[in-house]
């Protein structure tokens, strides 16, 4: 008996609200409990507003036995960097799941990421993770003809595409959704088992003796939404009118254009006008949930024409809903995963175009289809498919066991660059003596500070860290980059550590990274940071007692690399760790003078040579916000320009489009800037002249005080680094 998790954005219902996938959890939930397994959903909210699962809807689960736990992000937080709503929402989901033998998850915002991203980096290794492949993101907006929202969209589909190839399983109703993300160049842990939908076990087969009457309603069955094919069924109408003796009595069968769609009002208003215009008399049952809406076709099964003509479905639980009516004729549109539901079934499908729909259409208006030329869903076949996987899930969890480390350890070497940090050297001395592990050896470089100051701070640390084997050396200024190449030149360990010598690394950071390396296999790993402006030693060394509160937390996304162009703050903070192997391979840093951020320019040029760099979830690194540092002092746009795109284009010039990463970076900060202007001008000129007069005169610290004492800190499940 396995303990089992399905954790969905939808849920049976929420406001009333319920689409396939939340039909699916409700299913599957009941047919694992049936089985004799401890089944808990686990309601994910993105809403801004409160989500709650209906109070009916708690009780009839509870009836069944099945466990309800609701989780819901919160609003929007600046002191978050980046935030991506979906990812925070991972985070505090991850805390409720380790108990569990089996989780399954939803592809759409895919909230496994966050457990997924800590279990690789663990030796603990969780539960069982599956994603079950009903539409992500991309299929959405694609099968509703819409633009991406930049960056969210991309920042939501990078966390898709990595929760399913870290998953220990994907499943997929059908064949179609597996090749189509296929193509789209998804990648999954092993072959994708197609296993369709489940269904309640009192879906029992009708009579095959059931003759149709006349035709006297025809039913559109689905959401009035673009993909579902509402423009179509209004156009296929209009050209069944004009040739038609009889005209049946039309029912819009939905709820309204799913949550967040932009166009279902102006798409209802055209359904209704072009289908009156034509002669149609109309209604509308836009109140019903998924049960009631199957009874109102039963009852009117023997005079009803159904339509489901979506553009783009997976497995849809419409087209398998009506298929099980007794004596209901059906037409759904030949797109999608449709024609896995509805096997042979010619007579019942048609091309997504307006005129084979309405050829079809007039076809079973004037002929209906008997109960025995109906096809029907093989829903006990789906049911038994479901169960035998979940039978090898469960059985997967029960053998697996945690991760050894090998005997011998990787060696490590930290190159800390140096130029005119008098003020921070020592602390950052401090903490790498006082490390959890100390067999590392430490590289410092002096980039050629010009104040005596400086160099005497640099002379007394190389002093006392002599007796520790540990080399500190002075150079002509190079500049950060060649700054680091030099000290990586000069060691020898398995692993390079990098760190800015005004920052401050947690008292486990190095043990954390060298583990995490060890056990992943990666060959580059970013952590998350914590970031402050105070110029005092961030923690107690000694004791990892935080002494200085955050201004925010970095939590990067990972290497996102088209969301990452146009919000590189995704990629992290300085401090990662490489295999001195592949740092070689790719010739180190580029060597640029005055350009700062070279650490994001390394960090995509990794990712597109094909090398594995990923995020250690933890925050090990106190991440100083200097005044002086060179983010704050050299030109951003030229560094974002010089050493930054110019990586994107260097790969882009090969394939003949040079300009299309600058293209895309430019058309998102225009139409910052418009967005900008059209605040400004909502603001009025006296509120953004005070904004940039407050942005001008106050330094950049107590701006961050200020936001500290009036916006409460989000750390989410993650917690400043007190190892």
């Amino acid at each position: 008996m396995a303990k089992v998790a399905l954790v969905s954005y939808d849920v049976q219902t929420i406001f009333g609200r319920g689409g396939g996938v939340g039909a699916f959890v409700t299913r599957w939930a009941n047919l694992l409990q049936q089985a004799g397994e401890h089944v808990t959903i686990v309601m994910t909210g993105i809403d801004s507003a409160l989500m709650r699962v209906d109070p009916n809807w708690r009780v009839r689960y509870r009836e069944n036995g099945i466990s309800l736990i609701e989780l819901q992000v919160p609003p929007v937080i600046s002191k978050r960097r980046p935030d991506v709503p979906t990812m925070r929402l991972a985070e505090i989901v991850t805390p409720a799941l380790h108990d569990f033998d089996v989780a399954y998850f939803m592809d759409w915002g895919n909230t496994a990421f966050h457990l997924l991203r800590e279990r690789r980096y663990s030796s603990n290794r969780g539960p069982v993770c599956v994603t079950v492949l009903h539409g992500p993101s991309e299929w959405v907006l694609r099968a509703n003809r819409e633009h991406p929202k930049l960056p969210w969209d991309l920042h939501l589909a990078y966390q898709e595409r990595y929760s399913a190839l870290h998953s220990n399983f994907v499943v997929s109703p059908s064949h179609f959704m597996v090749e189509h993300l296929k193509s789209l160049g998804w990648e999954f842990p092993g072959e994708v088992e197609v296993l369709g939908l489940p269904m309640p076990k009192s879906a029992d087969a009708p009579p095959n003796n059931l003759t149709p009457s006349q035709i006297r309603k025809i039913v559109y069955f689905g959401r009035v939404e673009e993909s579902k094919g509402i423009r179509n069924f209004v156009l296929a109408l209009q050209h069944f009118a004009k040739g038609a003796v009889y005209k049946p009595e039309i029912v819009l069968l939905g709820k309204d254009a799913d949550w967040g769609r932009p166009s279902g009002e102006q798409l209802l208003d055209f359904a209704w006008q072009g289908l009156r215009e034509a002669g149609f008399k109309v209604s509308r049952e836009a109140s019903l949930d998924s049960e009631n809406a199957c009874r109102f076709l039963r009852e009117n099964a023997l005079e009803t024409l159904c339509v489901i003509p979506s553009l783009a479905d997976n497995h849809p639980y419409t087209v398998i809903e009506a298929s099980l009516i007794p004596g209901l004729n059906l037409i759904a549109c030949r797109s999608g995963g449709v024609p896995e539901i509805l096997r042979g079934a010619e007579r019942q499908l048609c091309d997504p175009l307006p005129m084979d729909l309405a050829e079809r259409i007039r076809e079973r208006v004037n002929t209906p289809l008997g109960a025995a030329e109906l096809a029907r869903y093989n829903w006990r076949a789906a049911n038994e498919r479901w169960l035998e996987f979940h039978r090898k899930a469960a059985a997967s969890a029960k053998v697996r066991s945690p991760r050894a480390l090998p005997e011998r350890k990787l060696t490590v070497d930290v190159c800390v660059t140096y130029f005119q940090k008098a003020a921070y050297l020592g602390q950052l001395m401090e903490s790498l003596e006082e490390q959890t592990e100390t067999d590392f050896h430490v590289i410092a470089v002096n980039d050629g500070s010009p104040d005596a100051e400086s160099n005497r701070v640099f002379e007394e640390q190389g002093a006392k860290a002599s007796s520790r084997g540990w080399d500190f050396y002075r150079q002509e200024n190079a500049f950060v980059d060649a700054a680091r190449n030099s000290a990586a030149r000069r060691g020898t360990g398995d692993l390079i550590l990098f760190i800015d010598s005004d920052d401050v690394p947690a008292r486990n950071a190095i043990a954390r990274m060298r583990e995490a390396m060890t056990l992943s296999g990666d060959d580059a790993l970013i952590c998350a940071s914590y970031l402050f402006t105070s110029e005092k030693q961030p923690f107690d060394p000694a004791t990892g007692e935080v002494l200085v509160p955050a201004d925010e937390t970095n939590i990067p996304l990972g290497m996102d690399l088209v969301g990452g162009l146009v919000n590189p703050c995704v990629f992290g903070a300085s401090m990662f760790v490489i295999r001195r192997s592949v740092f070689e391979k790719v010739g180190g840093f580029r060597e640029l003078r005055g350009a700062h951020d070279g650490h994001w320019e390394f960090y995509v040029r990794l990712a597109l040579e094909g090398y594995k760099i990923d995020v250690l979830p933890e925050l090990l690194l106190f991440y100083r916000q200097a005044e002086g540092s060179p983010s704050r002092t050299l030109p951003s746009q030229g560094s974002y320009r010089t050493r930054f795109l110019d990586t994107y284009e260097d790969r882009l010039r090969t394939a003949g489009l040079k300009g299309a990463a600058l293209a895309l970076a430019g058309l998102y900060r225009n139409s910052l800037e418009m967005e900008k202007e059209i605040k400004r001008y909502r603001d009025g000129t006296l509120i953004e002249g005070l904004r940039l007069l407050y942005r001008g005169l106050v330094p950049v610290s107590v701006r961050l005080g200020f936001h500290k004492l009036f916006l409460a800190p989000f750390t989410g499940p993650n917690r400043p680094p007190a190892a």
